[in-house]
């Protein structure tokens, strides 16, 4: 017995009937900014490329940086879109990440900033299956 689905319901067809908000029409980006530079001129072993990519990937799983772009996000909320009462009061935010162990990075980095500005919201992650993240499986 094959299970085939009986009726669609697309994400676009849930935007334009209101159910759901388009969250590219509000996505808002965090520019990250390095500079990259090359000790050794001419060196034919160098692959720039493969060099950015490591390094972008060092700068953006860096705690710090992470605690930095967690403050902006959450100050964000709170003085752009509570402040301003959008969404009738409902207001809700989403923080999308290049995989699980950055996701899990960012909740424990809002969670904490929420905490010290004695908000009323919490932060909450979300992913499929299991993770190894530190020493306990998530």
């Amino acid at each position: 017995m094959k299970h085939r689905p009986f009726h669609s319901y697309t994400m676009k067809q849930a935007i334009q009937e209101g159910f759901i908000l388009d969250v590219l029409k509000h996505y808002t980006p965090i520019d990250s900014y390095y500079k990259l530079i090359k000790k050794v001129e001419g060196d034919p072993e160098f692959d720039t490329k493969r060099a950015k990519k490591k390094l972008r990937r060092y700068v953006e799983s860096h705690d710090h940086a992470i605690r930095l772009k967690a403050e902006i996000m959450v100050d964000h909320f709170h003085e752009q879109v509570l402040a301003a009462n959008k969404i009738g009061g409902q207001a809700r935010a989403m923080v999308v990440t290049s995989g699980i162990e950055r996701a899990i990075q960012y909740f424990h980095a809002i969670r904490d900033y929420l905490a010290e500005r004695k908000s009323r919201y919490q932060a909450i992650v979300a992913f499929s299956g299991e993770h190894e993240y530190g020493a306990a499986r998530r």
